[in-house]
């Protein structure tokens, strides 16, 4: 299951953004792959399938699983204690096992909260899940399996050996697309935040992991990063064009461009396979990392669409942040993504501890006179488990100002203050960031182009 929002896809005017359950579907096909048993697996994404809270319980308990398997971010925390809950409340010998970005940041805290959880499934679980079906299935002991955090009989928490990365991704079967519909995804709000092309679309990985360190990261692929070859890329991207249809790529890796030949090599791929897709970047990539050359083999290869993460314009807290990026030529390659025809998106973080107005306000005008099409706003929220939780809390910041997570929250809208600035004088700021973006000339200019292009009416 993945801990999705319920009832997501019908939000009214402003629902999520919700995406294929990727990392549930890789679980899915490893499950088939590499476990020695048969198991009979059915998946869910909360988001798609259950209108509230009501119909989550009741898909729980119409399927009764031996083991439920929660897959969860750090803001689906709520729903992750209520079907543990409800599940041991239906059949008390059910192993409810978690895992995603969530283990990742609170670890051994989720066994210590909820007695309900048995198991937390560390990083990835390709081989994890299966080897724990098995042993499960044969009555053994989860505690011999590596990559998890079980539960003793005194009801303290155990990790197990540590689980290395998968380090050859090309090992890994595709995801199971066969466990859901993805022309039911094609016309609900998606993480690429952009009017959709096709009917059809999908998300894939094509690297894991990130030799970046920034403070706010989960880290849950680790540090090191790893990447599939541009062949096994191109495969999976035809079989996904040719079987289910799909028209539309999005590729969700931290940083898609760290090998620069590669890229090369996935575009040139494309073009030569006469692969007829469009491909958008709703994750970001290291835009100072990127050449002209290299814009003009994604445009050629179909790329539409680019986020490029920005986060700060301050030295200081590039520094802090320990994401160093040259902001100067993330400003020149999103004039040329325009040029060459790529709609370009920002993300902006606002708050860090210690940042201060004239900080704030830098960015504010450097973003607003930018080259960017779209801007994504994001207030800094220290998660647990991150560096910047603890930053924040050593520079004074109480972390029970954090909104509490319910089935109504939602990461996007979340407003957190990690400044010494008040409140008011925050939210000000973060508002005026939107309208100076906003109501740039040459950007509305430019929107208008872009709308009619796409054919979509343009509200200005």
């Amino acid at each position: 299951v993945r801990a999705s929002l319920p009832g997501a896809r019908s939000r009214g005017d402003e629902p999520p953004p919700i995406a294929p359950p990727l990392g549930v579907l890789y679980l899915s096909a490893a499950v088939r792959e590499f476990a020695r048993l048969r198991h009979e697996i059915s998946v869910s994404d909360l988001g798609m399938d259950c209108e509230g809270e009501a119909e989550a319980l009741g898909l729980i308990a119409g399927r009764r699983p031996d083991v439920l398997g929660i897959s969860a971010n750090t803001v689906d925390e709520p729903t992750v204690h209520l079907l543990a809950k409800y599940s041991k409340i239906i059949d008390p010998e059910c192993r409810v096992v978690v895992g995603g970005p969530i283990t990742t940041a609170l670890k051994s805290i989720l066994l210590e909260k909820d007695p309900f959880i048995d198991i937390v499934a560390l990083h990835e679980g390709e081989h994890t899940l299966p080897e724990l079906l098995d042993t499960l299935a044969m009555g053994g002991d989860p505690a011999i399996v590596p990559g998890l955090i079980v539960r003793r009989p005194d009801g303290t928490p155990l990790m197990t050996p540590r689980r290395p990365f998968v380090a050859d991704l090309d090992s890994l079967p595709f995801p199971d697309w066969d466990m859901i519909s993805l022309r039911e995804y094609g016309d609900l709000c998606n993480c690429n935040e952009f009017p959709m092309r096709t009917d059809v679309y999908a998300p894939i990985f094509t690297s894991r992991g990130c030799p970046w360190r920034c403070i706010f990261c989960h880290n849950h692929f680790g540090r090191k990063a790893r990447t599939r070859s541009a062949a096994n890329v191109l495969d999976e991207i035809s079989m996904l064009v040719e079987r289910h249809g799909v028209g539309e790529i999005h590729i969700h890796d931290d940083i898609f461009n760290v090998d620069p030949d590669r890229l090369v090599e996935i575009c040139d791929g494309i073009v030569g396979r006469g692969l007829k897709i469009h491909i958008a970047f709703p994750n970001g990539v290291r835009a100072d990392r990127l050449t002209r050359t290299q814009l003009e083999k994604l445009r050629a290869a179909g790329c539409y669409h680019m986020c490029m993460a920005f986060e700060t314009v301050t030295p200081r807290l590039q520094r802090m942040l320990r994401k160093n990026l040259d902001v100067q030529k993330v400003l020149e390659n999103a004039r040329i993504a325009s040029e060459l025809g790529i709609v370009t998106a920002c993300f902006v973080m606002l708050g860090f501890p210690t940042q201060t107005r004239d900080e704030i306000m830098d960015t504010i005008e450097t973003v607003a006179e930018s080259h960017f099409d779209f801007m994504r706003l994001f207030v800094s929220c220290p998660h647990p488990g991150t560096e910047l939780f603890d930053l924040a809390v050593a520079n004074g910041f109480d972390p029970s100002r954090i909104p509490p997570r319910t089935f109504e929250y939602d990461w996007a809208r979340t407003a957190v203050n990690c400044t010494d600035l008040p409140d008011e004088e925050f939210r000000r700021l973060t508002n005026l960031c939107q309208e100076r973006f906003l109501t740039n000339p040459a950007r509305l200019e430019r929107l208008r182009r872009i709308h009619e292009r796409f054919g979509i009416p343009f509200k200005g």
